[in-house]
């Protein structure tokens, strides 16, 4: 369903909404829980300082019950797409955690005995590509010092293309899927929604750039877009057989009647 977070009035009848970072919020919450009072809106508008962020409990996690183990890197992305809440809800600075914060939780993840996907679920793992390309030094070097683990997996925009050196760098650490959100092959509409950085070089190219480092990728795309043209749907059937992409999602937007 909604985020709760972005669509809060959807769950207004809900006994508790704990909305933002859980950092700052879920221990309001339990606080107010052992106070006796566990009902209500816990909520505040500032954002946690990931630095500060504990390891997640992995092991409370049974790994047989999942595809992949997940990490987070960072929060936040530069960009100002106009359909998305990311920025509404991490805002545009990317904020990171430390290199020996991350390193942290994969040795505890290893030391768990856990083998295989980790995924970096970040809102856009080159948010912030100066700290990403410092991770990945440090990452390599983990990486040969623990016999590869694991393999990575994560979301990146499209310019991740345009940069041969992170992308040999993810490559080296054993990187194998990133997820894209194309969105449309409509230069057009790119510009409307605010996705420019889609359209600055052919979407084929680049995508077959990434395939050159052993990176496969799957893909996000919208129909229903304001202004669209006839035969999009087609457009993007073209540009997924063209691009070979492993995966793709497709949204749909559609425009409710204003009843108020």
């Amino acid at each position: 369903g909604p985020d709760p977070t972005s669509q809060p009035e959807i769950y207004v009848k809900a006994d508790a909404r704990v909305l933002g970072e859980g950092e700052l919020t879920i221990p309001m919450w339990l606080n107010a829980w052992r106070e006796g009072n566990p009902c209500g809106l816990f909520e505040t508008p500032e954002k946690p300082d990931v630095t500060l962020s504990p390891t997640p409990r992995f092991d409370l996690v049974e790994f047989s019950n999942y595809l992949q183990a997940g990490i987070q890197i960072s929060r936040g992305c530069p960009f100002n797409c106009e359909f998305c809440d990311i920025i509404e809800l991490y805002g545009r600075v990317p904020r990171s955690k430390t290199v020996p914060q991350v390193l942290a939780e994969l040795d505890r993840l290893a030391d768990l005995g856990y083998r295989g996907w980790v995924d970096i679920s970040d809102d856009n793992f080159i948010g912030n590509k100066k700290f990403v390309k410092k991770l990945l030094v440090e990452l390599e070097a983990w990486c040969q010092r623990r016999e590869y683990p694991f393999y990575f997996g994560t979301e990146a925009s499209m310019n991740l293309a345009d940069d041969g050196e992170l992308l040999d760098m993810m490559q080296r650490c054993e990187f194998r899927f990133v997820f894209m959100g194309i969105e449309t092959p409509d230069p057009d509409l790119l510009a409307v929604t605010q996705k420019k950085v889609n359209s600055m070089k052919p979407i084929v190219e680049r995508i077959h750039e990434v395939y050159k480092h052993g990176i496969a990728i799957s893909a996000g795309f919208i129909l229903g877009f304001d202004g669209e043209k006839s035969g999009t749907g087609d457009a993007m059937i073209e540009c997924i057989e063209e691009t070979g992409i492993i995966w793709s999602m497709v949204g749909l937007l559609v425009a409710l009647p204003n009843t108020q």
